[in-house]
């Protein structure tokens, strides 16, 4: 479980609702550390959200465009994801939601 991506992000998230950057970055860099076989973007994704928590948006957007390229599936998580709803309003992110094809 400590080198789950979704257990990690969880964490980091949890302590930015405490307030406390230091640890949200400390766990971001394990993620970033994180090297996992067939991970299917797990990681890229936990770490976009701590990004869009830290307000850091257009790394969100990077991540969650490396997620995706790595195999996140692209259904209805990024639509509802609660954690991403900052990323809402920015036009980058609807684009990147919007149907293709």
């Amino acid at each position: 479980m400590p080198d789950d991506p979704r257990y990690l992000g969880q964490q980091g998230l949890l302590a930015m609702r405490r307030g406390d950057a230091a640890e949200a970055a400390r766990i971001d860099e394990r993620l970033t550390q994180l090297r996992r076989p067939y991970d299917g973007g797990q990681t890229a994704y936990a770490r976009a959200q701590l990004a869009t928590a830290r307000g850091a948006r257009a790394n969100a957007l990077a991540l969650l465009r490396q997620a995706l390229s790595e195999g996140f599936p692209y259904g209805t998580q990024l639509h509802v994801d609660p954690e991403l709803a900052p990323l809402r309003t920015d036009a980058a992110f609807r684009a990147l939601l919007a149907p293709h094809g």
